[in-house]
């Protein structure tokens, strides 16, 4: 499998590279990527942008996707089409609690590759109806989907 890393703090230091098929851990789905894109933050974080200091490197760049569940453990079964929250916050502050979990100052985001991911499962927005993928890439890239999953 490979991914799309940002190797360093320079700007557009990026490479595609090989990564091993992740093993999912306990509470957590094998997810096989169906679509992925890249948002503005990524973006950002290429150029070296101000005020993306806080992007520690290696990081695996893409994290807006879309894929079907092909193992693991929950309550989202095999072969299920899930949108991925990727960003997540500590479920426990302010903001939190007010739905923003994506503004959290402790926020965590998920190692997600080119090819698979494992994901908690209470971070897949399942069911995901879209026939279109490329609709449905886009309503996690708008948020749409993640802010309506995100309500408490």
């Amino acid at each position: 499998m490979k991914a799309l890393t940002k190797l360093s703090s320079a700007a557009d230091d990026v490479a595609v590279r090989p990564r091993p098929v992740p093993s999912p851990a306990a509470g957590q789905a094998l997810v096989l990527v169906t679509a992925t894109g890249l948002c503005g933050s990524d973006v950002h974080a290429i150029r070296g942008h101000a005020g993306y200091e806080w992007v520690s490197t290696p990081v695996t760049l893409g994290h807006e996707i879309t894929g079907v569940v092909a193992d693991g453990a929950g309550p989202v079964p095999v072969d299920t089409q899930v949108g991925v929250i990727s960003m997540d916050g500590c479920r426990a502050c302010d903001l939190c609690a007010a739905g923003r979990r994506p503004l959290c100052p402790d926020r965590t985001a998920l190692d997600l590759l080119c090819g698979a991911a494992a994901v908690p499962a209470d971070r897949m927005v399942s069911p995901f109806p879209l026939d279109d993928w490329a609709a449905a890439l886009d309503a996690v890239t708008r948020g749409t989907v993640i802010k309506a999953a995100l309500r408490p």
